[in-house]
């Protein structure tokens, strides 16, 4: 039996998928833009990221339970975001949430240029701005951000990523993640410790 593949677009963002973005839109177009930078629950309420990843059992075809896998599922959408090993330790999109706002620097809270899920929420990410650098005799804007991604699927661990990208994609994305500054992620692996 064939089966068709959905046509992929290039920026990854699909109906069941949301973007918060800060000031201006993204090139595609999509999501909800905010006058200004949000906090991170705020994010979390306006780019659709209060679902949860829900451990499933896997059942062989014999309808044995597999004893060494779960299928991570989307609560909202009941979609099956990857097959993982059972000591897979999830981390849901409010955790990710909660650890931006509680890395903020400062008595100032954390600010959000961009948020969102991507590939039907396998992936998800916060894009916290820094503070602006001002280079040059013009006085050139350097944004700097820190990025927060995790992955659902268990393709990736949650990261921390020092960036100058402005994430708004799976373009993006890859070109933070791949970026200048890649040797100085933090790794959070999904081992539950």
């Amino acid at each position: 039996r064939q089966f068709k593949r959905q046509s992929q677009v290039s920026h990854e963002i699909y109906n069941d998928d949301g973007l918060a973005l800060a000031g201006k839109k993204a090139w595609h177009g999509l999501g909800i833009v905010l006058p200004d930078t949000f906090s991170p629950d705020e994010g979390l309420k306006i780019a659709g990221l209060e679902w949860t990843v829900v451990r499933t059992p896997l059942a062989l075809p014999d309808g044995t339970i597999a004893p060494t896998h779960v299928a991570n599922v989307r609560s909202d959408t009941q979609r099956i975001l990857g097959v993982v090993g059972d000591d897979y330790s999830i981390l849901q999109n409010a955790d990710l949430a909660h650890t931006v706002a509680a890395l903020a620097n400062g008595p100032d809270p954390a600010k959000v240029e961009s948020c969102g899920s991507l590939r039907h929420g396998v992936n998800v990410f916060f894009l916290a701005r820094l503070e602006s650098l001002y280079i040059g005799p013009g006085k050139d804007e350097n944004v700097p951000y820190a990025l927060f991604t995790n992955a659902h699927d268990g393709s990736a661990a949650c990261r921390v990523i020092p960036t100058t990208v402005r994430v708004v994609c799976m373009n993006t994305l890859s070109a933070a993640i791949a970026g200048e500054f890649r040797d100085l992620t933090v790794t959070i692996r999904h081992t539950g410790d």
